[in-house]
């Protein structure tokens, strides 16, 4: 076994017209790296383009709210993995309590024509804390006595 296959337990396989394949060779080779190695890194800055955070997978949403809209950035106080629910818009002056920055991600691609965003929920990771919007299809039933 190759290491590149122990570290990369996924294959994806897709089709292209000659020239693109072509095109990927002379970009790679101009690059010093291998065409699977220039296409991970076109893949995963096309994803981080698109607001889809690689390393957790989870997809970065857009501001939700008038006021995010201003581009406050909100700070989540921590201890440990606990999140406490308390967010403030800054860190207070001389606190020694440990702040970390909230972006707020979608659990799923979000489509707001079939879908609904559902209560958030606090997750730490790393060095930063997600407001996670849990994602229901408006098809789906809101009601338990539906079900």
């Amino acid at each position: 076994m190759r290491s590149e296959d122990a570290l990369y337990s996924e294959r994806r396989t897709f089709k292209a017209p000659t020239r693109l394949v072509s095109a990927l060779d002379y970009a790679a080779e101009r690059k010093c790296v291998t065409s699977s190695e220039y296409i991970r890194g076109a893949v995963m800055a096309r994803l981080e383009a698109d607001g889809v955070d690689v390393v957790s997978g989870l997809h970065i949403a857009p501001a939700l709210t008038p006021w995010l809209d201003q581009g406050a950035q909100q700070f989540a106080l921590v201890d440990g993995d606990a999140v406490f629910a308390g967010v403030a818009e800054s860190v207070p002056d001389g606190d020694r309590r440990t702040w970390l920055p909230v972006f707020n991600a979608d659990a799923q691609p979000f489509d707001p024509r079939t879908m609904y965003r559902e209560k958030p929920y606090l997750k730490r990771d790393g060095d930063r804390v997600y407001r996670i919007y849990p994602i229901r299809l408006k098809s789906e039933s809101m009601y338990a006595s539906d079900l």
